[in-house]
């Protein structure tokens, strides 16, 4: 076990050293303005235009929350779709699996520490653009309790980072080439179409968790109909949300592990 932890370790301050090159820097620096830039335009369009809207100032403070939450939730999901399922791939492309597969603990070390390394910069990248919209709009429109709000999000981001690290590190294991394609596809079909469908499977998917978390810590800040919502979704105790999250997140990381020890991926020589 020691030597897992310290593999893993070893691993992902690898994996940030060879990082820091121009480029994948660039890449995160965009993410990471991204947010704050469009709550920027949503803040100031308005008065840049006409400065005698302000009903469409109104309409932007109400719900500055779920916008903040929206464009910071894409750059998370963006960057752990740039990090997370590559983590085989990546290695049999630079041929260096073979070496990696041969040492003791090499396989479950490569993957435990590719999925720390996509938490930590998803997590960094979110925490960053999260108080870079928040100072903006705090600036422009007042956020009443504004490190309470801040506090609550950095909570939502961290339990979402290491749920969806685990699972692209899951999907990296089983699908290699195409496992950015199907992370993508699992992040439509799951969190946009069933944690909105009034049925049992919603409470299967990682969004209806961490939204009714978000709900319970935040307030009220999604744009529907509060009595609809909670029509379809009965409230429920946070530890029951936080067991799921926790379940399905070493769920897929186990599986991703018992993959990676027992498949034989064919390296770019072989093929």
């Amino acid at each position: 076990m020691i030597n897992l932890i310290r593999g893993t370790l070893a691993t992902c301050q690898f994996e940030i050293d060879r990082s820091l090159t121009p480029q994948r820097l660039a890449v995160s620096a965009l993410l990471t303005l991204f947010p704050g830039a469009m709550m920027l335009l949503l803040i100031r369009g308005p008065q840049m235009v006409n400065a005698t809207l302000p009903e469409a100032v109104a309409a932007v403070h109400a719900f500055s929350t779920f916008a903040i939450v929206f464009l910071v939730s894409m750059v998370c999901v963006l960057t752990l779709l740039l990090w997370a399922p590559a983590n085989i791939y990546s290695e049999l492309e630079g041929k260096s699996w073979g070496f990696l597969a041969s040492r003791p603990g090499g396989r479950l070390a490569t993957y435990f520490g590719k999925f720390v390394t996509a938490f930590l910069v998803s997590f960094l990248v979110s925490v960053i653009s999260l108080s870079i919209c928040m100072a903006i709009v705090n600036h422009y429109l007042g956020i009443q309790e504004p490190a309470r709000k801040w506090i609550s999000l950095v909570g939502i981001y961290l339990i979402a980072c290491a749920v969806y690290a685990a699972i692209f590190s899951m999907i990296g294991t089983i699908f290699i080439k195409r496992a950015m394609v199907v992370s993508a596809a699992y992040v439509l079909l799951s969190d946009l179409f069933l944690a909105n469908v009034p049925a049992v499977v919603n409470k299967f998917t990682v969004s209806l968790h961490l939204r009714t978390l978000g709900i319970s810590w935040l307030g009220w800040f999604l744009p529907d109909k509060r009595e609809e919502f909670e029509g379809i979704y009965p409230p429920w105790p946070d530890a029951w949300h936080l067991s799921a999250l926790a379940i399905l997140g070493c769920t897929c990381l186990f599986v991703g592990a018992i993959v990676v020890t027992s498949r034989q991926y064919a390296t770019t020589d072989q093929t």
